[in-house]
């Protein structure tokens, strides 16, 4: 269980949807990079993107949803937000609709498997595609958000 330095932890395998994405990116693009490098030499333009290469994987590895006795903190590719549980009106993992399937969720080939939290704070729903994760990683997050709420105040929807 890792904590977030709040009293809380990450949710197990919240991160391992966004290292995944980027791990096959920074693969592919390190490999061309450093064969143009072995080819050309390291320029300046090189090393600037091995270094942004660096950075997303890196990024990837800090992502999840972490949970602490005063609410949710959702970690994504650019930013950090965090909700408190009294805000927090509905929650559920519904199925992923983001970048990678162009936002859709019509012939979908990632419906089956990928799944992402979606909270509803205050009378709107809020969709969180950096949090992509497996059907049981999204069981584990309905669990744990469930736990930590009140039945009375939150349903899941």
């Amino acid at each position: 269980m890792v904590t977030n330095g709040t009293g809380g932890h990450r949710v197990p395998g919240t991160r391992i949807g966004p290292v995944v994405i980027a791990g096959s990116f920074v693969s592919v693009f390190g490999a061309n990079l450093a064969i143009a490098a072995i080819d050309r030499g390291w320029d300046g333009t090189s090393v600037s993107i091995g270094v942004a290469l660096a950075a997303w994987l890196a990024r990837a590895c800090t992502m999840g949803v972490l949970i602490s006795d005063r609410g949710i903190t959702l970690r994504s590719w650019f930013r950090t937000r965090t909700y408190t549980f009294d805000r927090v009106r509905g929650y559920d993992a519904a199925r992923y609709s983001g970048i990678l399937n162009g936002f859709g969720v019509s012939l979908d080939p990632f419906f089956p498997r990928l799944r992402m939290l979606t909270l509803r704070v205050g009378e709107r729903w809020k969709e969180f595609p950096s949090t992509i994760c497996s059907r049981p990683t999204a069981k584990r997050l309905r669990d744990e958000i469930g736990g930590r709420l009140r039945a009375d105040d939150v349903a899941r929807e």
